[in-house]
């Protein structure tokens, strides 16, 4: 007896064409049907929620950038006299304001005096500037307090107001 083989790519129908009604049967069938309802559905779903994530985009540009309140000068001013009272009280004693002008010799004094009367120096879009012993940049958009100094190597770096060196030279 001669054995043929079906080619590799076949469907494996018969010539009767049995096979292939059966298969088309169960492909038209009613429990079919209601299992591919389900995958639509969750396709659905699935693409809703993608869309729904894509419609939630975070702004990724700089705070300065984005449209949101930013500090006025005067909360900056009394951010920045409260920042700087407490980095006094941890390198000094406690802070009480001082109306005249001292002595430039007498650091303490001199801050007291600098502390009570700060004044903005310069402003941009994105920093308010005093001059206290050196300069304080305020961020408009964070509130973040920088210490800037301008010498050979210019460095802006973080306020720290509770560091043991926070009314130290900047640079």
């Amino acid at each position: 007896m001669k054995k043929i083989h079906t080619p590799t790519l076949s469907t494996a129908f018969s010539d009767e064409g049995k096979k292939a009604k059966s298969r088309f049967e169960n492909i038209l069938s009613a429990k079919k049907r209601r299992a591919s309802f389900l995958v639509i559905l969750i396709v659905f779903a699935m693409l809703s929620a993608e869309l729904l994530v894509a419609c939630n985009k975070k702004d990724t540009r700089p705070l300065w950038e984005q449209e949101q309140r930013s500090l006025t000068q005067e909360e900056a001013t009394e951010h920045l006299r409260e920042e700087l009272t407490t980095a006094y009280e941890n390198t000094y004693q406690k802070y009480t304001p001082l109306d005249k002008d001292p002595s430039p010799a007498d650091d303490a004094e001199y801050l007291r005096y600098a502390i009570a009367n700060l004044e903005l120096k310069e402003e941009d879009d994105r920093f308010y500037k005093y001059s206290v012993i050196f300069e304080f940049w305020v961020e408009k958009a964070t509130g973040d307090i920088y210490k800037y100094y301008n010498g050979l190597d210019s460095t802006l770096t973080l306020f720290d107001p509770t560091s043991d060196t926070a009314l130290a030279f900047a640079g």
